[in-house]
């Protein structure tokens, strides 16, 4: 495939909710940020099966690549990060939920397959696996708002003390072992009620190996 630099900050914002189109992921280790220099795409390839690019981060002080697959004909992303070095770092997931919103009315919520989350905070547990991230008020039960995002996460690839987050915006930090890789298949849920996400999500048949 060819190899094109770029720059994250060149990517234009194209969604107003739900993953945040301007950085919805970000992976650190202690004060190093793997965007914080530039990446190359070293393939894009699509098939009948799926499609997917690697975006090759290099000349950072973390380093690493991600993959982005989407089977055809779905309605999920997978993700993958593969760390080049042996350090821990972290993953953190950005969502605007439904709507930026007026902070009056913003109601974020967030549900995993251990149910609804009471307050701003949860610390994940090692039973929780998936999340959805929504907004009471700008809901579209209401017929306000986008809609709301999810995702799907394996507990084994994550460290205790990984936590979820909400305010204006709903924030996953999920903490990964030196040199383990990462993965996490994330579901845009446009045009979908809170309701709707959480039946969805709470049908899926998972096993982890």
């Amino acid at each position: 495939g060819r190899n094109e630099k770029h720059h994250i900050s060149n990517f234009p914002e194209v969604r107003k909710s739900d993953w945040y189109a301007g950085g919805f992921i970000n992976v650190k280790s202690g004060n190093d940020l793997l965007n914080a220099g530039s990446f190359s795409i070293r393939e894009v390839k699509g098939g009948e099966a799926s499609a997917w690019a690697e975006m090759v981060f290099s000349d950072g002080a973390l380093t690493g690549r991600i993959r982005l697959e989407l089977p055809e004909d779905d309605d999920k992303l997978l993700l993958t990060f593969t760390p080049s070095t042996q350090r821990a770092y972290s993953v953190n997931l950005t969502a605007y939920p439904g709507a930026y919103g007026e902070p009056e009315r913003r109601a974020r919520t967030m549900t995993t397959n251990s149910g609804p989350v009471e307050g701003n905070v949860k610390t994940l547990s090692p039973q929780d696996c998936w999340v959805v991230f929504a907004d009471s008020y700008y809901d579209r039960e209401q017929n306000r708002g986008a809609g709301c995002c999810g995702f799907l996460f394996n507990p084994k690839e994550i460290l205790p003390g990984s936590t979820l987050r909400c305010g204006y915006g709903c924030n996953a930090y999920l903490h990964i072992g030196k040199g383990k890789v990462f993965s996490v298949i994330l579901w845009d849920f446009k045009g979908w009620s809170m309701k709707q996400a959480v039946e969805y999500m709470s049908k899926l048949d998972i096993t982890f190996e």
